[in-house]
């Protein structure tokens, strides 16, 4: 048997760290490819999932959108439904005083124009007259004076819900027959041209024409006085010829057939409205209220001549 030698020893040697080195660069070599193909990985993962989470925030964003047209289209929705269940409706009874026959008229049918399904029914008469009427349980559910007075007394009786509110003013005038034929002048031409028409002192223009003749000084005999009921009933006993003139509202006579009064003599009266405590349309009959003081009825009154309150 040979014995290996020195040479030989050293050639074996170089032989397996021959191999060994090839088999380092060759693991070096793998190793290389290997982190290659882990870093394509990570890339097209982050990619991947940079992909999911663009998706998924356009699709969180649609879904986002779409909630919210949904929220608006249901808010949209209930606004109507609650316009719609706002919508003013019912019937209601108005007893106003005579003076704001014409005006009340044309307000109300104005009113039921922009609420279809509401209904005004309107009562006139002497303020004093109604008063007394509700203060006896008669229906109303507005009550509108042409004077503080009876709706005072309403009030602290508790048949008005407070406070009233003024809505309009006005003040007095002399009416004449057609051409004023006596060619009345003033106050003080009253006392002598015969039948005088005025209201019933119960009646706000019967009081305010008594304080108004009183403060001037004048004094017309009973026998020469008729009274009406209320201002309308006082203007026709002029215009039918039973008396040769009377006093009422500037806003009941005509331009051509009234004589003014002296301002230091004449009232300015104020007209004063509120709902009845025994209303049971109280939100319909707090609306007409509103509307009567709105612009829109403060116009009707200004061209009937009423004074802003």
């Amino acid at each position: 048997m040979r014995t290996p030698t020195t040479s030989s020893y050293s050639q074996l040697t170089a032989k397996v760290i021959h191999r060994h080195s090839r088999r380092q660069r060759s693991d070096r070599h793998a190793i290389r490819i290997a982190t290659a193909l882990l870093s394509k990985v990570a890339f097209s993962t982050a990619l991947l999932g940079t992909a999911l989470l663009i998706t998924g925030c356009s699709s969180t964003s649609a879904d986002n959108q779409s909630a919210e047209t949904q929220s608006a289209n249901t808010r949209s929705s209930n606004t109507q439904s609650t316009k719609a269940s706002q919508e003013l409706s019912g019937s209601i009874l108005v007893s106003a005083a005579a003076s704001l026959d014409s005006s009340f008229t044309q307000i109300s049918k104005a009113f039921m124009e922009q609420h279809p399904r509401a209904k005004i029914t309107l009562n006139f008469g002497s303020s004093g007259q109604i008063a007394a009427q509700i203060e006896q349980g008669a229906p109303a559910d507005i009550a509108a004076f042409a004077d503080t007075a009876p709706m005072q007394a309403l009030e602290e009786a508790q048949f008005v819900l407070a406070p009233s509110k003024i809505f309009a003013r006005n003040s007095l005038t002399i009416v004449t027959k057609a051409n004023n034929p006596k060619n009345i002048e003033s106050l003080a031409d009253l006392a002598t041209v015969g039948t005088v028409s005025l209201c019933v002192q119960t009646a706000p223009c019967g009081k305010f024409a008594d304080q108004s003749l009183t403060t001037a000084g004048v004094s017309i005999a009973e026998s020469n006085i008729t009274r009406g009921a209320d201002a309308q009933a006082t203007l026709r006993a002029v215009t039918e010829g039973d008396a040769e003139a009377g006093i009422v509202y500037a806003t009941d006579a005509s331009p051509d057939a009234s004589v003014a009064i002296e301002q230091r003599y004449n009232i300015n009266n104020e007209y004063p409205i509120a709902v009845t405590r025994s209303s049971s349309q109280r939100v319909l009959a707090a609306a007409f209220m509103e509307f009567v003081l709105s612009a829109a009825g403060q116009s009707v009154l200004s061209r009937a001549g009423f004074l802003a309150p």
